[in-house]
């Protein structure tokens, strides 16, 4: 954290509400691409990123210093879109039930589980991670499983984009794959 940021944080602390502004003019854009993410509709995204910067306010005075301000913020809009989920309906899936008792079908619906709040983030959060790690990756894996599973190239168009033999692109993506396998045993 700077220095300005420290001293922002510090006032903000005090009861100074545009020192707060100004800390949520620095953070916004960002914490509002975060909940987007999470969130599919941007009127929904934006009153949720002013519940979020709300509830940062009205705790501020207990924010520590020696933590990041960023992860602090983010932790209360990730808290805000979990309530959010939560109170809105979870989408249901039809399933046809036939009747015992009657020759006919009848259709219930069940809540969806793939769409529960907490598997959103968790599967946001793997997300996040992967791109992660493949931005890490060297050029040579980073860029053929870019290639693949991104964009969906087969193993022919990757080698005369890549100008290399069909064999060293499965090579270096079975290789590449290794890599991430083995960054991601034991996380969750």
């Amino acid at each position: 954290m700077n220095d300005e940021t420290r001293i922002l944080i510090d006032l903000a602390q005090q009861g100074d509400e545009q020192a707060f502004l100004k800390i949520n003019k620095m953070y916004k854009d960002s914490i509002y691409r975060y909940i987007r993410s999470i969130i599919n509709n941007n009127e929904d995204a934006e009153d949720i990123l002013q519940e979020s910067f709300y509830k940062a306010f009205k705790s501020i005075a207990r924010f520590n210093l020696q933590y990041s301000f960023y992860k602090w913020i983010l932790k209360i809009a990730s808290n805000t879109c979990i309530d959010f989920l939560r109170k809105k309906k979870l989408p249901t899936v039809p399933i046809k039930k036939e009747n015992k008792y009657e020759n006919e079908e009848s259709e219930i619906q069940i809540i969806d589980p793939f769409n529960h709040p907490e598997i959103v983030l968790k599967q946001k959060r793997i997300r996040e991670k992967l791109e992660k790690e493949i931005n890490l990756l060297p050029k040579t894996y980073r860029d053929i499983i870019i290639l693949r599973f991104f964009e969906q190239f087969s193993y022919e168009e990757i080698s005369d984009k890549l100008n290399i033999p069909q064999g060293t692109v499965k090579t270096r993506l079975f290789r590449g794959r290794e890599i991430l396998k083995e960054k991601f045993s034991g996380w969750s």
